[in-house]
């Protein structure tokens, strides 16, 4: 390894530190807050406005259709000339993410102003309640489109692997926010000032990013010169491919809340979004971790070292993997008890066949984060580009279909069937054949190791849980201590004598190292004072000496 390769790996594993590091202290202290929020909403606000804050968002969801994927395509396109300092290639590139998302911005706020007319009609039982639905539904419309106007600059923090500022000031936002709309539910009680908190404090989000871009980045400023064409032609193909993901992702994810408040009822989606609430706070954490590691990842793979590269990958899917398991476990054992605790009784709580479908689909889709995590840091868009058309033809024909004869839980089968029958298998299948060159049974068989530890895991954790009253937040915390330690004791056992776990311990280690080296180095001891004194004295006795000898 040469010497800059040492400094590539080091400034890699610095920044990968850095972004996880502040990235989990400011999620976890979003994640109390959200749910300090939620158990006020479910105490001051009835479940149809659980059930409007899922519909709605899932409604701007689909609008965001209009992105098209470029800007996932443009950060790509920023990893190599960052490596190379090409400063010019940079700004040209922050000046066509402006222009696009300016134009994005415009067209959602015209489509979805278009839309108010149909509201009603996605409502099965439009509710009846004292506020005007098409007023708060414009509220969160401007609280989704006013990000895309300074959209541009955030594109610079995570291209350069300054997560750790995007983490600071969204924690920032989210706090403001938090202590707006608790004031605002326990004094007022009113739900336009506290939609509307939310378009506030995330104006300010985004205001605050787009002006620390500029003291972050002084030199990516001022007027662009023209993209390379070769460029240029390369985003237009990764855009093509991501528009055919960006339909299967809305469809997928965004459409389920659609469907249940127009076929099932306002107030089941209301309940629903307790849950996914967790599961989407749980996915949150994740996609962090990810996150962290992406600008890395994008530079290894810049590199061009396609074995070292998969020997990473492989190290960094055990770890995902038994993240994901942890996080699955936790889940099916304490969420009735946390629902309950959260909605102030057991009524807020959905059938137990329910919350485990919730859980597989949360399992099921999560498990593929490593491996896509890869495929788009190596801008491998184009290459499964009708994926997620067929992932959603499936879903959507499946949830309408289901829906009439399970009611939710056919929503969330319908999920978890189309996610297995296609992107469970054609990521991974993209990344080994066109970057990895392997074999892709490889990866399944590693994948079903991962699947029966976990179930393993699982049915430890479960029996130890199996004899612990429900109810109470004493009973629900020893729960909730039982889950933080005994799973990862039976992963320890399966995994710890693993190649990727060997790897990753060896990795973890030498950090350590490397930080106790540094801080040996920055502050000299005692010791080293004596050592020094000892060698003045030495020096001295063999000056004395070979004066005497010459004399």
């Amino acid at each position: 390894m040469t010497k800059n390769d040492g400094a590539t790996n080091n400034s890699r594993i610095k920044n990968t530190s850095r972004n996880t590091f502040f990235g989990a202290l400011m999620y976890l202290a979003k994640i109390v807050l959200q749910f300090v929020v939620r158990a006020f909403f479910n105490r001051y606000f009835i479940s149809e406005y659980l059930g409007l804050n899922g519909l709605y968002t899932n409604i701007l969801n689909v609008l965001s259709l209009a992105e098209l994927g470029v800007g996932n395509a443009i950060v790509y396109s920023m990893y190599k000339p960052i490596s190379e300092n090409d400063t010019e290639t940079i700004k040209s590139l922050v000046a066509l993410y402006k222009k696009i998302y300016c134009i994005i911005g415009c067209v959602i706020t015209v489509i979805g102003l278009a839309l108010i007319p149909a509201l009603p009609y996605l409502i099965k039982d439009v509710p009846d309640v004292d506020i005007n639905l098409s007023v708060i539904y414009v509220l969160y419309l401007a609280q989704t489109v006013t990000g895309y106007f300074f959209a541009y600059r955030r594109s610079l923090v995570f291209a350069y692997q300054r997560n750790d500022i995007e983490s600071k000031i969204s924690f920032l936002a989210q706090f403001v926010l938090a202590v707006c709309q608790i004031v605002i539910m326990v004094v007022w009680k009113n739900y336009y000032a506290y939609v509307s908190s939310m378009v506030i404090c995330n104006t300010l989000d985004a205001v605050l990013i787009f002006i620390i871009s500029f003291k972050l980045f002084p030199e990516i400023k001022g007027k662009a010169a023209p993209l390379d064409k070769a460029i240029s032609k390369k985003i237009a193909k990764n855009t093509g491919a991501m528009v055919c993901h960006k339909i299967g992702s809305a469809v997928v994810f965004s459409t389920d809340s659609i469907i249940i408040s127009a076929f099932v009822s306002l107030t089941v989606l209301g309940l629903y979004s307790n849950y996914t609430l967790v599961t989407n706070a749980l996915a949150s954490a994740i996609t962090l971790l990810v996150a962290a590691m992406k600008g890395s990842i994008g530079n290894l793979i810049a590199t061009g070292d396609n074995e070292k590269s998969y020997k990473i990958f492989k190290a960094l899917n055990l770890l995902m993997m038994w993240f994901i398991g942890f996080l699955f476990i936790g889940i099916m054992v304490c969420v009735q008890d946390f629902i309950s605790i959260l909605g102030g009784d057991s009524s807020k709580q959905l059938p137990y066949l329910t919350v485990v479908l919730i859980c597989l689909n949360f399992y099921v889709t999560q498990s593929r984060t490593m491996a896509n995590n890869f495929k788009e840091c190596a801008g491998l868009f184009w290459n499964d580009r009708f994926k997620p058309l067929f992932e959603a033809g499936i879903n959507l024909g499946l949830d309408l279909l289901l829906v009439y004869f399970m009611g939710i839980n056919g929503v969330i089968l319908a999920t978890i069937i189309s996610t297995v029958t296609v992107p469970l298998w054609v990521e991974p299948y993209v990344l080994y054949k066109n970057y990895f060159k392997q074999h892709l049974y490889k990866y399944f068989l590693q994948y079903i190791f991962y699947i029966l530890s976990t179930a393993a895991s699982f049915g430890v954790t479960f029996f130890a849980c199996y004899f612990i009253p429900h109810g109470g937040i004493g009973w629900f915390i020893l729960r909730v201590v039982i889950c933080l330690i005994l799973p990862n004791l039976v992963y320890l056992l399966i995994y710890f004598k693993t190649p990727e776990f060997t790897y990753l311990f060896s990795a973890v280690k030498a950090l350590f190292d490397r930080f106790g080296n540094k801080r040996a180095t920055a502050q000299p001891s005692i010791d080293s004072d004596t050592a020094n004194e000892n060698n003045l004295k030495a020096e001295e006795q063999q000056n004395y000496e070979s004066d005497t000898q010459s004399d």
